[in-house]
């Protein structure tokens, strides 16, 4: 069985690091619309608006986390970061 090529998922509140994973899939609310990012996903910084971001793990399993909004980095290295006001993990 081929797995998917991966890459690191930081999600951060100015409280701290709510969440960093391992994931091969992030579906997210934008200003722009839906976004997936995969890895190797070209860098981006785009705007986050609330809404349920969807998270595939690589074992495959689905996860939420509700956010309000925030700020989209996706970095060379193919990391993700999401700068969040506020996030609940579902």
């Amino acid at each position: 069985m081929q797995t998917s090529p991966s890459f690191i998922l930081t999600l951060t509140t100015p409280k701290g690091i709510l969440l960093t994973k391992e994931v091969t899939r992030v579906t997210l609310p934008s200003h722009e619309g839906e976004i997936t990012i995969l890895a190797h996903h070209e860098p981006l910084i785009a705007l986050a608006r609330k809404g349920i971001v969807v998270i595939e793990t690589t074992t495959g399993e689905e996860e939420k986390v509700s956010i309000d909004a925030g700020i989209i980095e996706v970095h060379n290295d193919g990391t993700l970061v999401l700068l969040l006001e506020d996030a609940t993990l579902e």
